[in-house]
């Protein structure tokens, strides 16, 4: 996913991985101080570190962000009750905060399958189950050493990549770095989200790694973003035994909103069913206390929509009458994520907002909302909107009809969209287009998406094109592909290229990517190509990047991106353990550990 360009979230402190601890987190205030702006935290994206090679204000994330071109500076305040809509400086223009790709880089490591990918170029490529578990043990057992690397970002990434092992064996390493107060902030943090990718099991050190990140949660001494990585991580481990202190950080005196927030969130992420019924109290919200609630309010949505219960749809739905459009906003995610195509009550409501919400953003998720959960009008509204409305809304349409071709398997519905591909309308349009197209997987869209990729000029519709070409498993593109990877002078474009390598599986990419990593045209590159690389899989990819992390005559970048790759080799989820912390979640509302779990998926 394409990279932060360094701007810190809003109302953080400025410092970033390595540059000294973040103590408040990005909305501006907390529960026990004002409240925070609707809308709090940079819509732009993640800032780069947290297990990535770079720091804040140094090299790329390859994981999330908000836009191609990467965040920039506020320009006001975002939409909602207290305010006029916020753009972000691109260097290319202003980026809305309701522009398409705010939904999308924030969703795709939960909807481009690439534990499938992964899983199947492993086979194709790593040889038989006893080779595939040496080079894992040896990848791990080079992390493992890497992990006491005296350079931040070598240790950060060696202990993200870790993680991705999910081998509970490798969990008192981790801990081990997490309570040490002398390490980075950084690399602790990254610890943390190392903990989180292990999981849970009944391995004896699976309960020492809970308690160690309830101590540091539990801490207030420590920075609260640290605080923060560790609440998420004791609900993306789903640890039973993390429920009641997450409870209690929910509504926990607070300077700022970045703990209490991750706690909602992480009582859904636990799985437990007891917690159903204080996230939908703190959904519904104190009725004298609306404004200063919202934050809490979003964050029970979200956490409502990751426990996955049903039955909490009418809660939800009754939202979307809410004074509160965050709530709002918020509510038609969680729908999206929960409701049935045969709920008729669910699909009328979130028709009545696509037409008739007065914020623009509930309009926009509530056509990918219809999309996702496919009831049989949704094809006629999302036709609707795609027909005749201006272009933010028309690129929502389409990526609905996109999520709806998917689910539903209806023959011809991507037709018009292929039709309008090719010179229709412009090239953030057409970029919506090519994604829909991919998520579809429509294979005869693959000719009109080959000629976009040919084409000069528009990089980011080029771009776009290049993944929809992965997406659909287009492998006649990856000579095409291969060239502009080298050849192309725009980083977003050579980053999305590498990534439809990596998810063609295109063994003839190895070479060209260790290349790559050890010296590319830049930190964007550089970082695409380790990823691309790990995501091709294989004992080959294993050792050439094993052997790179353990070079001390390389460069600390190059060895801290090959660490990087290893994570994508290990990782048999694609990513999507820490993907769900981004999924569902209003991005209007991405608090300061949010942009940074985003920026290392």
């Amino acid at each position: 996913m394409p990279p932060g360009a360094g701007v810190p979230p809003v109302g953080s402190s400025g410092h970033g991985p390595g540059k000294g601890p973040v103590t408040g987190g990005s909305n501006g205030g907390g529960p026990d101080g004002a409240p925070p702006p609707t809308g709090g935290g940079d819509p732009g994206g993640p800032t780069t570190g947290g297990g990535m090679p770079g720091g804040t204000t140094g090299g790329p994330a390859t994981g999330g962000g908000a836009s191609p071109e990467g965040p920039g500076t506020s320009t006001g305040p975002a939409t909602g009750a207290g305010g006029g809509r916020r753009k972000v400086a691109t260097g290319k223009g202003t980026l809305d905060v309701d522009h398409w790709t705010r939904w999308w880089y924030a969703h795709r490591a939960n909807l481009l399958d690439l534990d499938t990918h992964a899983a199947r170029h492993a086979a194709q490529t790593g040889g038989a189950a006893a080779e595939d578990e040496l080079w894992r043990a040896e990848a791990q057992r080079v992390l493992v050493r890497t992990l006491g690397d005296k350079d931040e970002d070598l240790a950060a990434s060696a202990a993200i990549a870790l993680g991705k092992s999910a081998d509970a064996s490798d969990a008192p390493s981790l801990t081990a770095v997490l309570g040490d107060k002398q390490r980075p902030l950084a690399v602790r943090e990254s610890a943390a989200l190392g903990l989180a990718m292990l999981g849970t099991s009944s391995h004896p050190s699976s309960s020492a790694a809970t308690k160690a990140l309830l101590a540091v949660a539990l801490e207030e001494h420590e920075p609260d973003r640290l605080r923060a990585m560790c609440t998420w991580s004791l609900g993306l481990r789903r640890d039973a035994a993390a429920v009641p202190f997450l409870l209690d950080l929910v509504t926990a005196r607070s300077s700022s909103w970045d703990v209490p927030s991750a706690a909602t969130s992480a009582l859904g992420l636990s799985g437990c069913d007891l917690v159903k019924d204080p996230l939908v109290g703190w959904l519904e919200g104190d009725a004298s206390k609306r404004g200063s609630e919202s934050v809490r309010r979003v964050h029970a949505a979200h956490a409502l929509a990751q426990l996955g219960d049903p039955s909490v749809v009418p809660a939800l739905r009754a939202c979307l009458r809410d004074d509160d459009a965050d709530v709002r906003r918020a509510a038609v995610l969680a729908l999206g994520a929960l409701a049935a195509p045969e709920d008729d009550l669910t699909t009328s409501a979130l028709t009545t907002a696509v037409d008739r919400d007065r914020d623009r953003g509930v309009r926009d998720m509530a056509a990918i909302s219809l999309g996702r959960i496919a009831p049989k009008s949704a094809e006629r509204t999302l036709r609707r909107l795609y027909d005749k409305s201006d272009a933010t809304v028309q690129a929502y349409a389409a990526i609905g009809l996109g999520l709806l071709a998917r689910k539903s398997g209806i023959v011809g519905l991507t037709g018009d969209l292929r039709r309008d591909l090719v010179g229709h309308g412009g090239a953030d349009v057409r970029g919506a287009i090519a994604i829909a197209l991919g998520l579809a997987g429509d294979r005869a869209a693959a000719k009109p998406l080959r000629e976009i990729l040919e084409e000069k000029g528009a990089p980011e519709l080029r771009a776009h094109a290049a993944l929809a070409l992965g997406m659909i498993g287009d492998a006649s593109a990856a000579d095409t592909l291969r060239t502009l990877l080298t050849d192309a002078h725009d980083p977003v474009l050579q980053r999305e290229c590498a990534m439809s390598l990596g998810l063609l599986g295109d063994a003839k990419s190895v070479d060209l990517m260790t290349r790559m990593v050890e010296s590319g045209s830049s930190l964007y590159v550089q970082g695409a190509a380790a990823m691309a690389l790990g995501r091709i899989g294989g004992a080959s990819a294993a050792r050439t990047l094993g052997a790179m992390v353990g070079d001390e005559t390389q460069g600390q970048l190059a060895r801290s991106f090959a660490a990087v790759g290893l994570g994508y080799l290990l990782d048999r989820t694609g990513g999507a353990v820490l993907g769900r912390v981004g999924t569902d979640l209003d991005w209007y509302f991405r608090t300061a550990s949010v942009e940074e779990i985003l920026s290392i998926l």
